[in-house]
């Protein structure tokens, strides 16, 4: 029985809502991830900014973005083994979809949150070695937290369903919520 139908794709308002939201969003993560960026590393070394480094945070971006879809469908097809997992690109936005599929609201949350904890990890990691200099870390790590506005939404919606007696059925526009 669906008690919520949540389509996100098709609702307009519901997008400048998130538009709006992603904002102040975008300023706590700059802020967050600045602060991090300042973290003592005896390899750091002096801002270089040059056409390479633009060059080499647009692939690292694009990169970033398969990633995260990459994760999104491993943590899909681990929760749900019998799920067919498609990846798509529409309205300027990278997607995996697993529509045959059906979840826990606690493994959807962890499917939602876990991209975005493993890049901002793996990015500090490529800061503090010195792979990436404080200012692509912080555009980097801001731009990809900012993209994860969708699925911080979902958690947002999830987090009030009791994770037993609720499933999480992803749909062509969004999630419906179960009993």
């Amino acid at each position: 029985m669906i008690i919520k139908e949540i389509n996100l794709l098709s609702n307009e308002k519901l997008q400048k809502k998130l538009q709006i939201v992603s904002i102040p969003l975008f300023l706590i993560l700059f802020i967050l991830f600045w602060m991090i960026s300042n973290i003592e590393s005896p390899y750091k070394r002096l801002v270089v900014h040059d056409i390479n480094e633009i060059f080499l945070s647009t692939i690292i971006l694009v990169s970033i973005f398969l990633l995260h879809e990459l994760i999104h469908a491993v943590l899909f097809k681990m929760f749900c083994p019998s799920s067919t997992i498609k990846f798509g690109f529409k309205k300027g936005i990278i997607y995996t979809e697993s529509l045959d599929s059906e979840y826990s609201v606690k493994k959807f949350i962890v499917s939602c949150v876990t991209p975005f904890i493993i890049i901002s990890l793996l990015l500090f990691c490529l800061n503090f070695v010195n792979i990436l200099t404080d200012n692509l870390f912080i555009l980097i790590a801001t731009l990809h937290g900012i993209s994860c506005i969708g699925d911080f939404y979902w958690i947002y919606i999830l987090r009030k369903y009791d994770n037993r007696k609720y499933k999480v059925v992803p749909t062509k526009k969004g999630i419906n919520i179960v009993y």
